[in-house]
Formats: structure tokens, C-alpha cells, sequence
């Protein structure tokens, strides 16, 4: 059975990191086993009519990895982009395998216990019978993690920022709408993107166009803080390709200021660097890739 999960374990494992647990709730009940018939059968009546947190648990098919089909494999891939999709909704709480895998478990918002059955029922592998559904019910979720906390950023950042800058022509409108919108910024860079102009919005820039793909371009990242039409501030991470140094973040403000009517000067400048030679090959890299955005932006606006 451990065979049988492991091309699909890498994702699990990557979404149980982007999803660890943040802010003290209620305490969790007695066990069922415990309360008076009476009680549970009114904690699943509450659980089925009001909004709350579920769990649902799906096993691999037996003799998955030695008989996956095409279509399994595509359904597989299409389970990780829901998930990936309701943890940027903020609608995830946590996902994962037992160890040895022999199950996976999804804790997640519903507005019901009925809802729950349907969201899971509608799991893509589970719909393809490469996963089987074992369970639907609702969670008593007691901790939950806040983010995103200290050691996500470098502890002690460089001095070094990397500077960009280009002057593009149109209005100041238009210009913001392109970098604080998802058809805005995918307009221009032409990158599938996830904006959400808000404090803890995300800022989401999926340059892989693979949706089966571990992992995408800035998943998780968000919005620290904006001056509408002035400035822009968001957290960022390392391609995949950089390993270790894509847990950690960094910051990018992006400054905006008109030039008449017609030309607005952008500026980006990306700081939190951390200190080695592997942070000098991704400063390397963020400084063509920047130049990359950057120019797709003026030609744009050409």
C-alpha cells in the first residue's frame, strides 16, 4: 500500500506545510463514546445545519501504483488542484497521509455536514475510483495557525535590495489595475494569477501552466500592504527548482508614480535576501526575471 501512494505523497506533504495549524478555538467535546445518546445524536443535528469544520478520509484503490490508468493519474493530478484551489479560497485547514499511507485525510470548511458529503463525494479522484471515500464528519477544529510566523522569513535578511524600474506609457488606472487584479496581472505577464487587493489577500503568480504540477509559481503568497495607486506589497518565494529556499520568504514593494497623465513610473524593489551562495544564484535569478515582468508590462502598454 506504501507503493501504491507515493506518486501522490509529495503533494500531500507540500499542502500539509502550507497549511499548519493557527488561533485557539473552543475545546474539543468528550469523545462520542462518552456522551449520552441524546447529546450526539444533537451534535450531529447541529453539525448537519451549521456552518463548521470537517474531515474526510479517502484510501488508495488496492494495486494503485501497479495498475494506475491514464485517467487516474489525470484524476489524481485534478484532486491536488482542488485542494490547492480551497486552500487559497481559505477554505483547507489540512491535508495529508498517514504514515505508512495508507489513507489521506482532508480538513476543511463546509456549510454543513451535507455540503461536506458533497464536496468530498465530488473529489475527482474518488468520482474515478482511484480513491475510495471512507468517511465524512465533522472536525472540532481547537488550534489553528495564524500566518505567516517569524521563521518564514529570513532571520537575519541582507542589507542588499534588488532594484527595477521601468517607465510605462498610460494612465495610473490602468497601470494599478494591471498589477492588483487576477485579469489585470495575467493580461500582462501572461501568467494564470490569484489577486485579491486586500490586507492577508492572496498574491498568487502560477507561471507553470501544468494545473497537475506540485507546485506552480507563488502559491500561499499574500498581500502585506497597499496605498491605493501609490503602493503595493506582497511576500514571494523561490521557484521549486531552488529547494530549501522556497520555504523561506521574501518581500516585494512595487511603487507607482504618475508622470503626467499618460506615463507612470514603476518601481520595483525586492528585499528579505538571505546570505550564501545559493541566495546569490536566486538574487541572480529574480534579477532577469524581474526585467522579464517588467518588460512584458511596457509592452503592454505600448
Amino acid at each position: 500500500m506504501r507503493r501504491a501512494c507515493l506518486p501522490f505523497l509529495p503533494g500531500f506533504l507540500a499542502l500539509m506545510a502550507s497549511a499548519a495549524p493557527l488561533s485557539a478555538a473552543e475545546p474539543p467535546p468528550q469523545p462520542a463514546s462518552t456522551q449520552p445518546a441524546n447529546t450526539q445524536a444533537a451534535n450531529t443535528q447541529a453539525a448537519s445545519t451549521q456552518p463548521g469544520t470537517f474531515l474526510y478520509i479517502v484510501t488508495p484503490r488496492p494495486g494503485l501504483m501497479d495498475g494506475m490508468t491514464d485517467a487516474e493519474k489525470q484524476a489524481i493530478g485534478a484532486h491536488f488542484a482542488r485542494l490547492k484551489d480551497m486552500l487559497r479560497d481559505g477554505d483547507l485547514i489540512l491535508a495529508g497521509p498517514t504514515d505508512p499511507p495508507t489513507q489521506g485525510l482532508v480538513v476543511f470548511k463546509a456549510a454543513d455536514l451535507d455540503a461536506a458529503r458533497v464536496l468530498a463525494e465530488s473529489d475527482p479522484a474518488v468520482k474515478a475510483g482511484a480513491f475510495a471515500l471512507k468517511s465524512v464528519e465533522p472536525f472540532q477544529l481547537a488550534l489553528e495557525r495564524p500566518g505567516p510566523l517569524p521563521r518564514d522569513y529570513v532571520a537575519n535578511p541582507s542589507d542588499r535590495v534588488l532594484h527595477k524600474h521601468v517607465v510605462v506609457k498610460g494612465s495610473i488606472d490602468a497601470v494599478w489595475h494591471a498589477w492588483t487584479t487576477s485579469e489585470g496581472f495575467t493580461d500582462f505577464a501572461g501568467a494564470e494569477a490569484h489577486i485579491d487587493l486586500r490586507i492577508g489577500g492572496p498574491f498568487e503568480i502560477l507561471w507553470n501552466p501544468d494545473k497537475t504540477a506540485p507546485a506552480r509559481g507563488s502559491e500561499g503568497m499574500r498581500i502585506l500592504s497597499y496605498l491605493p495607486k501609490r503602493m503595493l506589497s506582497f511576500e514571494w518565494n523561490a521557484p521549486p527548482k531552488f529547494g530549501p529556499l522556497r520555504q523561506q520568504r521574501t518581500w516585494v514593494i512595487v511603487s507607482f508614480k504618475p508622470i503626467g497623465r499618460d506615463q507612470v513610473d514603476v518601481t520595483i524593489d525586492h528585499a528579505g535576501w538571505g546570505q550564501g551562495a545559493d541566495w546569490d544564484k536566486l538574487y541572480l535569478y529574480f534579477n532577469d526575471a524581474w526585467d522579464y515582468v517588467l518588460g512584458r508590462l511596457a509592452k503592454k502598454f505600448a
